[in-house]
Order: structure tokens, then sequence, then C-alpha cells
């Protein structure tokens, strides 16, 4: 049985900083690596982002055709030219699976459609969203019907997000391949570190102007608490996004965008980490929360009922998350003891949740697309 090449095609490199693309690239390819596994990554540059140091072939993504500028001519402008860059690499390095990991990135290779394995990352799914049904929304559903219904291969990380795809884009599409994203323990702290004045720190981390992660209901919640709890808690705000005027002033610390051992460090200085979102096909932050051993305050039935505890769910409405901050620092001496005995972190230490499992889903996948090709191509 051949090992497929494959080509890892992506719209974040590992070390583009700002989003969680990047980051889930960063976990899967060390582990592909560890492996000896044979893939290569493809960086469509999309934004104007300063070169890769990660990625083993880059391409930049233009309009190279005077279309007029609707949302289908751009989309359609800028696979016709990036497939023109591209060709080369493919006539380089022959792949067997082109692993696509972004709707737009699927219309490039739309004419081998047969080849593409497509993973859903979205926190858009369908049209459900009211600010989706634009003209612009329109098109990344369209792509979204096309990446769905249309790839040799489909990855989904979550049941909620299976369950959206058939709701709102396509209950014909292909058979998803549903296992959690991983991550490696060993990156998070097990012990905390205590507040140097004993405050209780509740932390915030993700994009302040995505209205998915829903900040506004976190700052909104923080700033209703009654004075005897707001003066026991020291709020944190750890995102990319341009920093909202008065934050600082209302109280709240923290106030970057952190990685590497700076994020370890706020994951182990922070008790509980708020994470309000109105939709996550997966939502990764939640995860690393319960692995550096912090309570969640998470919205239910949603992409990370994956791996969250029943004691975790609180809606994601301002009034709902105060009274559970209030519930939450009035017996915090219950959260500090589980959180000495290591009892968030179980609840997230299991193997399907490991980036081992993880990379062995993909490559399955992999093997399994690129024998089922291989059929095709006997029997004509």
């Amino acid at each position: 049985m051949k090992t497929p090449r494959v080509l890892i095609v992506t719209t974040e490199a590992p070390d583009v900083l700002s989003g969680g693309l990047g980051f889930f690239n960063r976990c899967l390819w060390q582990e592909l690596k560890k492996r000896n596994y044979p893939f290569r990554s493809l960086y469509l540059n999309n934004l104007g982002t300063k070169p890769s140091s990660l990625a083993d072939y880059e391409v930049a993504v233009e309009e190279g055709l005077p279309f007029d500028s609707t949302p289908e001519s751009i989309a359609i402008n800028k696979a016709w030219t990036t497939r023109q860059r591209l060709q080369p690499i493919l006539d380089e390095y022959k792949p067997d699976i082109i692993s696509v990991h972004e709707n737009w990135s699927v219309m490039p290779f739309y004419f081998e459609l047969s080849k593409v394995q497509f993973t859903l990352h979205a926190s858009y799914i369908g049209m459900q969203h009211y600010l989706t049904r634009t003209q612009a929304g329109l098109q990344y559903y369209w792509e979204q019907r096309v990446a769905t219904r249309q790839t040799g291969a489909v990855v989904m990380h979550s049941d909620w997000a299976r369950q959206m795809v058939h709701d709102h884009i396509a209950a014909d599409g292909v058979p998803p391949a549903i296992f959690p994203i991983g991550l490696d323990p060993a990156e998070y702290p097990v012990e905390k570190q205590p507040h140097p004045d004993g405050k209780i720190v509740v932390s915030f981390f993700g994009r302040f102007g995505d209205v998915v992660k829903n900040f506004k209901s976190f700052r909104k919640a923080i700033l209703m608490l009654p004075p005897e709890i707001r003066s026991r808690i020291e709020p944190r705000v750890y995102g990319p996004d341009i920093i909202h005027d008065g934050l600082a002033e209302e109280g709240f610390r923290g106030l970057s965008f952190v990685q590497g051992e700076a994020k370890k460090q706020a994951f182990a200085q922070t008790d509980i980490v708020v994470m309000p979102s109105t939709h996550e096909s997966f939502g990764i932050v939640g995860l690393e929360a319960l692995l550096s051993n912090c309570a969640l305050i998470a919205t239910p039935g949603i992409g990370m009922d994956t791996y969250m505890p029943k004691e975790c769910a609180c809606n994601p409405d301002p009034m709902s998350i105060k009274n559970r901050l209030i519930h939450d620092v009035q017996n915090f001496e219950k959260i500090r003891q589980k959180q000495i005995a290591s009892e968030y972190r179980s609840f997230v230490t299991r193997p399907e949740l490991n980036i081992k499992n993880m990379a062995d889903g993909y490559i399955k996948v992999w093997q399994a697309l690129a024998d089922k090709n291989a059929a095709v191509i006997t029997k004509k």
C-alpha cells in the first residue's frame, strides 16, 4: 500500500501569529514531521503578510485579470491567477492528495476535486448567521457547498459542525470523517501561579472584533458585577486585535496578544477562562484552558461539547456570565481544590484529544482517498 504524497494548503502558515488555523497547522505539521510522513505545505498568502519561514511553498493570492469587482468574479479571478502560479509546484511535487483548510482555497483545485481533502474549520457555517446574508456571504456559502459536496473527502472536528453542514449547507454532501482536534498536554502548565494580591484572574482569549467570539458579552458581564465581587477579580484580555479604548481604565489587564512561553504563562496565571462564543466548530481555547487547569465558562450546544464537561456550560449572554462569575467567585475554594487535584486537566487528557490521534485520523483519511482514486484509475 503506497503512502500518498500530501500537499497541505493553508491561508495561515504556522508563523502567522493571529489566527487559530495557523496554530492548528503548527501542531499538525510538527507531528507529521516527527513521523517522517511525506507531506509538503503550501501557504496561499492572501493578506500580504511577511513571507512564511515554515511553509515549503508560498504563493501570493492576487487578482490577475481585469474583471468586475463582484465577490464571484474576485473569487474566480484569484483562483485562476493562483492556479497559474502554483502549477509549477504541482508539476514538481506531484501530490496524490491536496489537503485544504479554508473554503476559498478549494477553488484553485476545482478541476481536480477528487484529490482534495477539505477540513471545515469555519465558525460561520452556511448562512444561518444574519451577518453572512450579503453578496459576499453568498459567495462564501457557495464555496462551502463546493467544499463539502464535491471534494474527495471531508474532515470535521465536532458533531456540531456535521449537524450545521447537514442543516445549512448540504444534507447530501460528502460523508465526513469526524474526529476531534488534538493537542499535546505537555505543552500546557499543570501548576497555577496565584495572583500576587490574591485576586482571582478571569481571562478572555480571542479576537475582540469577531462577533462569533462575543467579547462584548464578556466585557459587559465584568462591568455588571457588584463591587464586592469585582474587587476580588482581575479581568484579563488576550487577543490580536487593536485594544478597545477604555479597557485599561475599566480595570482590564493583559491587553496583548500572547504566544509561546507568554501564552503558557497567561494560562498558568489564569483561574477562570470565559469563552462565550456564539458559534464554534471546535474551540481550541477551551481545550487549552482545561489542559492548563483553568475553570471554564463556555457556551453549550456547539462544537466545544466534544470535550467540555457539563459543569462548564453557560449561556453566552452578559447576565448569565455575570451570574456564573458571581457563583464561581463565591465558591472559589472549590475551584482551587479542583486545580490542585488537576481535575480540570483530567477532563481532557484523553487519547482522542491528543495530537497523535488527530494525525492518525488525517493519515487514515488521506490513505483511503488515495486508494479510492487509484482504484478509479485502474478501472479506466
